[in-house]
Parts: structure tokens; C-alpha cells; sequence
């Protein structure tokens, strides 16, 4: 999972002082001051920002120190992150405990509950070794539930936009009408937008996101540092190259940090779909790719192991990913009827299974994306390089289960974090662990 937008999203859900400003006492305007330095580093890409202490007089300690953990998160201080959030959990849970009525206390206990198991294995160990306390609540949508009924209204801001962005970011998966209140609700506030941007790119509702993106103001433009990067992720999957192109381009001169190497593939793959490109030229921009940025987030690690690849594949097929991404799928489909894969190399034959299994499953057709995915499997081997092989495992788990074959399910989701390491590998042990406990 790319944790950048988790936290920056799940800062903003409880950093609304626009939205409060003029509806709280003074104490909870103070606090809300203190704690907007916690929303310059969440949504800068300036990686020399300095994270401060949370002062012991903070009216809202706990609430502030919990961002101040998001904001060691995202810059990969997981053990001075942890710490924080063991502080914060263990006040909180205990809190709430004591005092039912509470539900600040009751809506951070849920949302650490909620979101911990998306923590990457590889920092697990510093959970165990500092203590990280069990999670003691079962019921942690309920909690967020009644924070969403509170009176106060930066409380109903953080519990509505919290059970937004578990549902799209953890559960993967989401309810339109929920999204749509939320617009209703908060569409027209800065820290709202923000979230809805996130979102939106997050389920690839890219022509939602071009109007979200577009209701910025210019001084909320200039002080969001991923606007252009979101801006131009929207017009690339739409294929308005041309704006994309524009996009990317400012965002590459405005920051240094943080999807460098994305936006620099997407620059590639634009060229390179739509003008002859000598290979001269083409390894130029892939070395470009290469020393460019660095690997933190999931997609700047693909687009690094992209261009560090041996070949380029077949441009049909990345033609019908990109259309797939932009959720054009009768298009994709289309576009996969019209390729031979016979002469495919093996990894290209590889992507071609994969590219088909997706585009089935997401036009409803089980059979041929069970098909399709189990081809995915065999070409893959044991130790797949790409992720395919993996998430076609996490697929066919979803799949199964939907078919009320829980016995496959099970099968597939261990399979599927089975594989040694690839670009996503995170990510897809999480959702596959995650949804293994719900069998």
C-alpha cells in the first residue's frame, strides 16, 4: 500500500480548521493553530521539514500527538512513529474504557484498530519490541459510528472522513453514497477536497478528481505540493496527454521528493505511446527513470524496476493497462481481442493473462478472469519477479470467496503471500492476511 496518501489523508481528517473555526471555543482554535505545522509536512513534498514536540499543554494532547506519529510514519521514522501511537492507543482505549462518552478517545481507538494491520511486516519487530499493546476492540466501525453522531463538529469531521478513507484505503472497497454526502458535506473545504482527492484517484474516479482538483483555489493550489502530480495523474489514465504532460512537468519543477520516479515513467509512456522513439532516445529517458528520486513509495519502485528491465513490452498491451486503469474496460477488452500473443515472450505472455484476467473480472465475467488468473500463476512460477503472480493469488482468493469457496479462498490469499519479494508485496500480504481473517 502507498503510505504516503494514508497518512496525508488520515492527517487531514482531523486537522479541519477551516471547518471549525468558527464553531469551536477558543481552546480548540489555539489547538487547531498549533497543529497546522503537522499539516505543512503532510502535504509538502519538502523533505527537510522538521517534526516538532507536541507541547504538554496541548488542550487536545493525545488527538495532536496521533498526528504527530502520522507525520514520522511518512517520513520513515517508524520507530519514533510507533512509539507515539502506543502512547496515543494506550490513553485512548483506556480512556474510552473508563468514559463511554467520549468519543475523541472511542474514534482514535478505532481508527489505530481499524488501520494498524496495513503496517508493512518488515517493521512489525519494533511493534512487538516496544509493547505495542493487543488491540482490544472487535467492533472498531462502530466506534468511528458514533464519533460520526457527535455534536461537535471537528469530532463529525474526523469520524465522517475517517470511515471514507478505511473504506477506500483498507477495505478496499467503498459505498458511492457515502462519497457523495461527503461532497455534499465537506466539497467545498480545503482539508475536504484534499481527502477527496486522494480518494478519487485512489478508485480511479479520475474525471471526479479533474473536478475536485479544478475547485482549488489558486492560494489552495499553492500550498497543496501533490496538486499537480493528482492533476496529471487524472488526465493521464483519461489520455488528455497534453495536460497530463503539463501537469507532471510543474510538478517536476515544483518538489524533488516523492513520486519522481512516477511521474517521470508516466512522462515515458507518453512519449513513447505516442511518438516514434529512437532507441537512443528511449534510454535516455529510462536512465533519467533510473537516477532520478528514490524508491520509498510502492509506485516510484515499479517505475524504477520498469525501466531497469531488459525490454520494453509489447505497446498494445500497455496501451490496454492504461485504458483499464482509466477504467475504460469495454476498451481494454477491445484492445487485448486485437493482440496474438503466440509470438510473446514469456514475461510479455505473462502481462497478457494478467491484463485479460483484470479486464474480465472487472466486467463482471468470473469464469474467464478465473481462467486467465490461473494462467497468470503458471507462467509465474515460484519466484516471480512482478508482482502479477501474486495479486492474481489475491484475485482468485476474492474470487473464490465470492463464489462461497472458502476453501480455495483460503488457498489463494496464503498462496498469494507466499512469494518472495516484489514491488507491491507489502500491500497485497496485508489485504491477503486481512482478508483471511474474515473467513
Amino acid at each position: 500500500m502507498n503510505l504516503k496518501p494514508f497518512f496525508t489523508v488520515l492527517f487531514l481528517l482531523v486537522c479541519g480548521h477551516t471547518v471549525f473555526s468558527q464553531e469551536t471555543d477558543s481552546f480548540v482554535i489555539k489547538d487547531l493553530n498549533t497543529i497546522s505545522v503537522y499539516q505543512t509536512i503532510l502535504i509538502s513534498t519538502d523533505k527537510n521539514i522538521m517534526i516538532p514536540n507536541v507541547g504538554k499543554d496541548s488542550p487536545y494532547y493525545y488527538n495532536t500527538l496521533f498526528l504527530k506519529s502520522l507525520c514520522e510514519f511518512k517520513k520513515g521514522s517508524y520507530w519514533t512513529g510507533y512509539w507515539d501511537l502506543k502512547k496515543v492507543y494506550n490513553h485512548s482505549s483506556q480512556n474510552f474504557a473508563k468514559h463511554p462518552e467520549d468519543t475523541l478517545s472511542g474514534l482514535l481507538t478505532g481508527i489505530i484498530s481499524t488501520s494498524i494491520g496495513i503496517i508493512p511486516q518488515e517493521y512489525k519487530w519494533i511493534m512487538r519490541f516496544i509493547g505495542f499493546p493487543e488491540l482490544t476492540y472487535e467492533n472498531h466501525e462502530t466506534l468511528i459510528e458514533n464519533a460520526k453522531k457527535s455534536t461537535n463538529p471537528f469530532i463529525q469531521f474526523e469520524a465522517f472522513s475517517s470511515e471514507l478513507f478505511l473504506d477506500v484505503y483498507i477495505k478496499k472497497e467503498y459505498d458511492k453514497e457515502k462519497i457523495d454526502l461527503y461532497e455534499k458535506k465537506y466539497g467545498k473545504l480545503y482539508q475536504g477536497k484534499i481527502v477527496l482527492s486522494w480518494v478519487y484517484d485512489r478508485i480511479k474516479e479520475y474525471k471526479l478528481n479533474i473536478n475536485i482538483l479544478n475547485s482549488f483555489t489558486k492560494e489552495e493550489k499553492k500550498h497543496y505540493d501533490y496538486y499537480n502530480y493528482l492533476l496529471g495523474t487524472a488526465h493521464f489514465y483519461l489520455n488528455h496527454y497534453k495536460s497530463a504532460s503539463l501537469s507532471f512537468n510543474n510538478y517536476l519543477k515544483a518538489t524533488d521528493s516523492d513520486y519522481i520516479k512516477t511521474t517521470k515513467y508516466r512522462l515515458f509512456l507518453i512519449d513513447w505511446l505516442s511518438t516514434e522513439l529512437s532507441e537512443e532516445e528511449i534510454n535516455i529517458k529510462l536512465k533519467d527513470i533510473i537516477k532520478s528520486g528514490d524508491e520509498k513509495l510502492y509506485l516510484d519502485k515499479y517505475a524504477q524496476s520498469f525501466a531497469l528491465s531488459s525490454s520494453l513490452p509489447d505497446k498494445k498491451l500497455m496501451y490496454a493497462r492504461m485504458l483499464y486503469d482509466g477504467k475504460e474496460y469495454n476498451a481494454s477488452d477491445s484492445v487485448l481481442m486485437q493482440i496474438n500473443p503466440k509470438d510473446f515472450s514469456r514475461k510479455d505472455k505473462l502481462e497478457y493473462n494478467y491484463r485479460y484476467a483484470r479486464v474480465k473480472e472487472a466486467l463482471n465475467d468470473t469464469t474467464l478472469a478465473i481462467k486467465y488468473y490461473l494462467n497468470v500463476i503458471d507462467y509465474g512460477g515460484t519466484k516471480p519477479k512482478r508482482y502479477f503472480t501474486a495479486n492474481a493469488a489475491l484475485q482468485l482468493g476474492i474470487l473464490y470467496e465470492g463464489l462461497n469457496d472458502k476453501e480455495k479462498a483460503i488457498f489463494y490469499y496464503k498462496k498469494a503471500y507466499s512469494y518472495p519479494k516484489h514491488s507491491y508485496k507489502n500491500s497485497i500480504d496485508a489485504e491477503a492476511k486481512r482478508r483471511l481473517k474474515t473467513l
